[in-house]
């Protein structure tokens, strides 16, 4: 081999060693949810070479991430604050998180990490917005929410400056936001949800025994989760009935959450016996396994409710509300049922329906289960999260993914 030719492939191999490394950044303040819903993009951004960091309030979650290799990040805040001070010391830590990564890409979910993420971010912005929340919707809807509004308005307009991309989750928030002039044409595109495990939530995980006919709601217990909805409709259902049923909550309380539901009201339920309450599930399967319908009549401004796709992946029909977010992940009259908001009378003859209606159950599910792997398979959402990443940093002049 001459010099030259030595030279030549010395100098390659240096060039390989020595290509920067790319830094990817996920940032959520919902950081249970990065195992059950990321995980996937997490894995491929590091099989391909990518350098991934998590920013996410402390759990066990982070520790978990860690020990697979991806860099964590512990974000300090309170997520229903609307302290000015508290704000400023949030954005300063994700700002100091920025600064200490220097993503070349980030992709940023959920209200405040949207915000705070995009404002203090390095390089390319992503950010995917998982319902309009009360700092958009007015879904508290008392007057002392209005300020509230009109400052996530004006944050959000300043983070959509920052923001390169931003994914929606449904066409209602999506125009939303163009409406509003809050975000522009060039900018957006929907991907509906985070993805399904279509061989983890299957029809075979459901129990086949003899059971009183289940009705679940995996959720927040909050008032605009539709909480007190569907504890009205369990007794309108059992007063009209002589079928054994069950009406069963399952989620955590929310005390923080401006919709909370007061305790002595919640445990004033339980008392009663017109609904059951299993808390928080670590596994949304314990809820699914042993459910006849899952149900959601909630009337906060979803992205796309998970628990509703989880559950038509299970084969089990739905009953939800017509809701942005809601109505998103049924077909009417063949998936499951679509009442109108804060109706418990409307959710009650729903139930009844499918109560008396066994073949319609079966049907409505095996559609249900069809729909998801069409519409909403965690192969089918990497995939197109991967295409937006990749147009970001192509139209950007940064370095394809691949």
């Amino acid at each position: 081999m001459s010099q030259a030719v030595a030279d030549s492939n010395i100098a390659l191999d240096r060039a390989v060693v020595l290509r920067p490394v790319r830094r990817y950044l996920l940032t959520t303040i919902q950081v249970d949810g990065v195992i059950r819903y990321r995980m996937p993009i997490l894995r491929e951004m590091q099989r391909r070479g990518w350098e991934v960091h998590v920013a996410a309030p402390n759990s066990d979650t982070l520790r978990a991430l860690s020990q697979n290799g991806i860099h964590t990040h512990q974000l300090h805040l309170d997520r229903s604050s609307t302290n000015p001070f508290q704000e400023l010391k949030t954005l300063r830590n994700f700002k100091a998180i920025a600064d200490l990564v220097r993503p070349h890409l980030s992709h940023h979910f959920s209200t405040k990490a949207v915000i705070y993420g995009c404002l203090s971010g390095k390089g390319l912005n992503v950010a995917t917005i998982t319902g309009l929340g009360y700092s958009l919707s007015g879904a508290a809807g008392t007057a002392k929410h209005i300020p509230v509004r009109i400052i996530g308005k004006t944050l959000y307009k300043r983070a959509m400056q920052k923001c390169h991309h931003v994914i929606f989750q449904n066409d209602h928030d999506c125009s939303f936001f163009l409406n509003k002039k809050i975000a522009k044409d060039h900018q957006v595109s929907i991907i509906q949800g985070s993805g399904i495990d279509m061989s983890y939530f299957h029809p075979d995980k459901l129990s086949k025994k003899d059971k009183p006919i289940k009705f679940v709601v995996l959720s927040r217990m909050l008032i605009s989760k539709g909480i007190e909805d569907f504890v009205a409709a369990s007794r309108i259902v059992r007063e009209r009935t002589n079928e054994k049923c069950e009406f069963i909550l399952a989620g955590p309380l929310d005390v923080d959450n401006p919709s909370c539901i007061k305790e002595s009201i919640f445990n004033g339920w339980l008392t009663e016996g017109s609904v059951k309450w299993i808390g928080q599930v670590p596994d949304a399967l314990e809820a699914y396994s042993d459910a006849d319908v899952v149900v959601l009549p909630s009337f906060y401004k979803e992205g796309l409710s998970r628990s509703l796709i989880e559950g038509a992946a299970m084969g089990l029909p739905l009953i939800t509300t017509d809701n942005p977010g809601c109505r998103d992940a049924v077909i009417h009259n063949e998936t499951g049922l679509i009442v109108p908001l804060r109706d418990p009378h409307a959710l009650a003859e729903a139930m009844l329906t499918l109560i008396s209606n066994a073949s319609m159950r079966r049907q409505m599910g095996k559609a249900g289960r069809k729909f998801v792997e069409q519409h909403f398979s965690q192969d089918q959402v990497l995939s197109k999260t991967l295409e937006t990443y990749d147009a970001v940093l192509t139209r950007n002049g940064g370095v394809g993914l691949d």
